[in-house]
């Protein structure tokens, strides 16, 4: 008489293998649709287990770690979304399959630890919201150092870009200036220009705040121009700021139009 071999009962004489289990060379031995479905579900499991060890750790589960009976049990629900091939799996092969997955996971990755009576996920898997919560905690001081140092340098970039454009518009508009005041000369009616009306004539086309800091240079070029009266006078029955040629001029056509090339 000989015993029956594991996995396998015997039936007039006859052996028969359990459910999920082949007869090869007298043995009973787990069939390869089996295996199949085990390496199909195992990465499936091990994600779940680790999500569930991740929810823990960020409060959203109340136990870090799944019993080892309530898996080999209910292994089948442990998440339905991502086990959805379990319903290829046979009622009767629902046990053994999660053995099986139960031995890979415990056997063969170092992401679990299997005690006797739980499976732990040495790895969790964080939701992206408390992933990126923990994430900014952690490096809080660098997150905020590297946030005021980038908006800095923004700031820095754009001050000095618009001191280079409010000083090459002021440039330009002193020229114009200088070039208005000796056409009022040359016209000899009226040398005296008034410094408003110059100041909107030239800056007409652009904003208020530029406005003023592209005058303040130009009055300050004006100013180091020794060939330019500065006087308050009265026009119109006015005290009006007014500035005036008084160097000797070079015979030259006057300019047709103030509408040159300006710099935008």
């Amino acid at each position: 008489c000989v015993p029956c071999t594991a996995h396998g009962h015997c039936q007039n004489g006859q052996l028969e293998c359990d459910k999920g289990y082949q007869l090869y060379r007298g043995k009973c031995v787990v069939n390869r649709a089996v295996l199949r479905k085990v390496d199909q579900l195992a990465p499936k499991v091990a994600w779940a287990l680790r999500r569930l060890a991740g929810d823990y750790d960020c409060g959203w589960a109340k136990a870090s770690h799944l019993p080892r009976d309530d898996f080999l049990k209910s292994f089948g629900n442990l998440s339905p979304t991502h086990l959805r091939q379990i319903h290829d799996i046979d009622s009767d092969e629902l046990e053994l399959v999660g053995e099986k997955v139960l031995e890979v996971l415990c056997d063969r990755s170092k992401d679990f630890t299997c005690e006797r009576d739980r499976i732990l996920a040495s790895r969790p898997i964080l939701p992206f919201g408390c992933a990126l919560r923990r994430f900014v905690w952690q490096n809080l001081r660098a997150v905020v150092t590297t946030v005021i140092s980038l908006f800095a340098s923004l700031s820095a970039v754009r001050f000095f870009r618009k001191r280079s454009f409010i000083r090459g518009v002021a440039n330009d508009m002193y020229a114009l200036a200088i070039e208005e005041l000796k056409d009022a000369r040359r016209d000899g009616n009226q040398s005296l220009v008034v410094v408003t009306h110059l100041r909107d004539q030239l800056l007409e086309s652009y904003r208020a705040t530029d406005r003023r800091l592209i005058w303040r240079l130009v009055e300050h070029k004006v100013k180091k121009n020794s060939c330019v009266k500065r006087a308050r006078v009265v026009i119109n029955g006015r005290m009006s700021d007014t500035w005036e040629w008084q160097a000797s001029l070079t015979p030259q056509h006057r300019r047709s139009s103030l509408l040159i090339a300006r710099r935008q």
